[in-house]
């Protein structure tokens, strides 16, 4: 499968915005969706296709169109702009390195109140997500030992010299690989079963006090890291955040809080201490700037707002919250 923008997802996007489009144009958007690919980071290159304000992220979509069209104007056409960043995102959630932290970028900006601009996109970056989760999860299959050496093991044949020797290598060699193996399918299984003993502790680890007892973003936010704790493979497995949502119980009925009161619940955890700045992991870029400036709820916003866009004062629903937290967790690790 190409991981390159094709000529048909190009001429399907163009087709339904514009009435009139011809096979240059076709060839010179879709040349720059792939130059956008090369030279935006993913993140960025998101938040262009899904039309979030983060400073110069639209601006280098343009300049990459008016590498392949010397007639273009800054400016002209902000609908064009999204539609060769959702074509570059489009063949960016099939490429191996990168298709994970874009489809994770996507549900958050999703978050956020930003979807692609193209149809299908934010559902295309759901399946890749948990396909990912899933098969991160899922069991190796090891091949049955063969020739020589399953003859050594299995006391078929008496072997000596050159071919004995060979044979307890290829033995050694797939002890090795049993070894990994189990080790890597031991963490799988820690991870589900410690998040499964978890679901049934009714209390705070660190307060003692009892979940349903603590304010209902409290109850999220602590609830949350402590289930990230016990997660060590990204992104988290649906059944994760299943089990976290059934602890915290209904939070449908619960008022919309900003993303700055969230930050604030954050102090001290792993969000607080991220190393990476952007729109597009909000919850953690704004808990990381109130570490550096503590009780500064003016200066953190005016610094975040001016930096990478995003209104720390915005309001968000409680009831995504644990997932969006556990999003940026996994973002974190695969960045």
């Amino acid at each position: 499968m190409t991981t390159d923008p094709t000529f048909d997802e190009m001429a399907a996007a163009l087709s339904a915005a514009t009435m009139e489009i011809d096979t240059a144009e076709i060839q010179s958007r879709r040349a720059a969706a792939s130059l956008a690919m090369a030279e935006l980071s993913t993140l960025d290159l998101v938040a262009a296709a899904c039309g979030a304000p983060v400073p110069g992220s639209a601006e280098a979509i343009e300049s990459a169109i008016r590498e392949h069209d010397g007639t273009w104007v800054t400016g002209r056409g902000q609908e064009v702009v999204r539609i060769v960043a959702a074509v570059a995102l489009t063949a960016l959630l099939r490429e191996p390195d990168r298709r994970i932290l874009a489809a994770l970028a996507c549900e958050s900006a999703a978050y956020l109140g930003y979807e692609p601009g193209a149809p299908g996109l934010l559902r295309t970056a759901e399946a890749v997500t948990f396909d990912v989760s899933t098969a991160s999860r899922a069991r190796a299959d090891i091949a049955a030992l063969k020739g020589a050496s399953r003859k050594l093991l299995t006391g078929e044949q008496e072997l000596e010299g050159p071919q004995a020797v060979a044979a307890v290598r290829a033995l050694a060699r797939r002890f090795d690989e049993v070894v990994e193996q189990v080790s890597i399918r031991l963490d799988r299984m820690d991870e589900e079963l410690n998040s499964l003993w978890w679901s049934r502790k009714s209390f705070h680890s660190a307060s003692s006090a009892e979940w349903e007892q603590l304010p209902a973003m409290e109850r999220v936010v602590r609830a949350t890291i402590e289930i990230e704790e016990l997660v060590h493979i990204a992104p988290a497995a649906r059944g994760t955040v299943e089990v976290l949502n059934e602890r915290v119980g209904n939070l449908d009925t619960e008022p919309d809080v900003s993303i700055l009161d969230i930050a604030e619940e954050l102090a001290g955890s792993a969000h607080a201490a991220l190393p990476h700045s952007h729109f597009l992991l909000p919850l953690s870029t704004v808990a990381s700037s109130l570490a550096i400036y503590p009780g500064q709820r003016d200066v953190v916003s005016t610094v975040i707002a001016q930096s990478t866009g995003l209104d720390p004062s915005q309001v968000v629903g409680l009831r995504e919250l644990g997932a969006q937290l556990l999003r940026e967790n996994s973002m974190m690790r695969v960045m």
